[in-house]
C-alpha cells in the first residue's frame, strides 16, 4: 500500500471517531508534516551508500 493511500485509510478511520472537523483538520496536517522532504534526514548519506553496498554483496 502506498503513502498516499494509507494517508487516506487512516483519516477515514480517524474520522469515524472524530466528529469535530477542527481534529480532523490537524490529523491532516501531521500527515502531511510527516511526508515532508523540507527537514534533512538524521541519517547521513553515507550510512545509507554502506548499507546499499552490503545488500549488493549478499
Amino acid at each position: 500500500m502506498g503513502a498516499v493511500e494509507l494517508r487516506h485509510k487512516l483519516i477515514e478511520k480517524f474520522s469515524q471517531f472524530l466528529q469535530d472537523d477542527s481534529k480532523r483538520l490537524t490529523l491532516d496536517v501531521v500527515f502531511d508534516s510527516l511526508n515532508s522532504m523540507d527537514t534533512p534526514s538524521l541519517v547521513s548519506e553515507e550510512h545509507y551508500k554502506i548499507v546499499e553496498e552490503r545488500r549488493r554483496s549478499r
